[in-house]
C-alpha cells in the first residue's frame, strides 16, 4: 500500500466513523459535535497540554517547535493568533451593533431611576 493509498483509506475511514458517530480511536459513541468519545477527548487534551508545556519550558513555539524570543509563539503563529483574535473581536462588536431593543421594553421614568440607584424619592 502506497502512502497516497493509505491516506485515502484513512480519510474514508474517518468519514465513515464520523457519519456513524463512532470515536476515531475506538468503537464508542462520540461526544456530540466531536470526533472522539469522552475517554479519548480527555486523553487528547492531556496529551496536547503536556506537549505545550514541554515546548514552553524549552523556549519553543507551542504550535510548531520553532525557537521563540519572548512569548510562547513564533512570529508566524503570533500573527495568525493575533488575526484570529481580531476576527473574534470584530464578530463580537458586530453582534453588539446588531442588537435590537425588544418591543416590550419601556424607558424607566425618573422615579424608577432614582429608586434603582438607592436614593429615597
Amino acid at each position: 500500500m502506497t502512502l497516497e493509498e493509505k491516506r485515502a483509506y484513512e480519510r474514508l475511514r474517518y468519514k465513515r466513523r464520523k457519519e456513524s458517530s463512532l470515536c476515531q480511536r475506538c468503537n464508542n459513541p462520540v461526544v456530540p459535535g466531536r470526533a472522539y468519545c469522552e475517554k479519548h477527548l480527555i486523553y487528547q487534551k492531556k496529551s496536547v497540554q503536556k506537549r505545550r508545556d514541554k515546548r514552553k519550558k524549552n523556549g519553543l513555539c507551542v504550535e510548531c517547535d520553532m525557537p521563540v524570543s519572548g512569548g510562547i509563539r513564533c512570529a508566524k503563529h503570533a500573527l495568525s493568533d493575533n488575526n484570529w483574535h481580531k476576527k473574534c473581536r470584530k464578530k463580537r462588536l458586530n453582534a453588539v451593533v446588531d442588537f435590537k431593543i425588544p418591543p416590550e421594553f419601556k424607558e424607566p421614568n425618573e422615579d424608577e431611576i432614582i429608586f434603582s440607584k438607592g436614593y429615597i424619592a
